[in-house]
């Protein structure tokens, strides 16, 4: 199972009204010092350079209070984690958005909030995104390191390859020539 990374507190954030819209967003997730937790933080730094134009990256590492503004003015939310959902590592795992875990039942989450947390505080505050796939990798090792294991590592082509054609579905662009690095918000983790 997928470990939680220590908290680090997280500065202020604006209102979601402070924020602008970005239509399509990609939230890459996990802890890079913990081996195959951090393939969502390297999936979303893999995929920057070729994004279509308009789609917003961001690593957040653990998913925390300071994403909410961001998404809750996204049209379209793209998570990318570890999931572990018991299957062979390095498995391409996709959730849809009526398929993520309950938002009522308690979580074990390797985070500081689920998934499924984050899009029901976006929810009450009248802002969740329409559409919201979560892409991940099945994990092998989850233990201090900073390579993933080597079939986390084979697998993530794959998974820059389906987040892609998820952004390319919702976008109707295709890729784009390479910008700048991803984004975090607040601190590094």
């Amino acid at each position: 199972m997928c470990v939680s990374p220590p908290t680090v507190p997280m500065p202020p954030t604006p209102p979601a009204d402070e924020v602008e819209a970005r239509g399509a967003l990609v939230l890459g997730v996990g802890n890079v010092l913990m081996s195959d937790e951090g393939i969502g933080v390297l999936a979303a730094e893999a995929l920057l350079e070729r994004v279509p134009i308009g789609v917003r990256v961001l690593t957040g590492g653990a998913i925390g209070q300071a994403l909410l503004p961001e998404v809750e003015v996204a049209d379209r939310l793209l998570v990318l984690d570890c999931i572990d959902a018991g299957r062979e590592p390095g498995t391409v795992i996709r959730i849809e958005g009526r398929d993520l875990p309950s938002r009522t039942r308690p979580v074990v989450s390797p985070h500081e909030l689920s998934v499924g947390d984050l899009i029901a505080m976006a929810e009450l505050h009248g802002g969740a995104p329409a559409e919201i796939v979560v892409l991940g990798i099945q994990p092998g090792l989850v233990a201090p390191g900073k390579e993933p294991s080597p079939q986390v590592a084979a697998a993530l082509p794959r998974l820059v390859e389906a987040a892609l054609e998820v952004l390319e579905g919702w976008t109707g662009q295709g890729r784009t020539l390479p910008r700048g690095g991803a984004q975090r918000p607040g601190p590094d983790l």
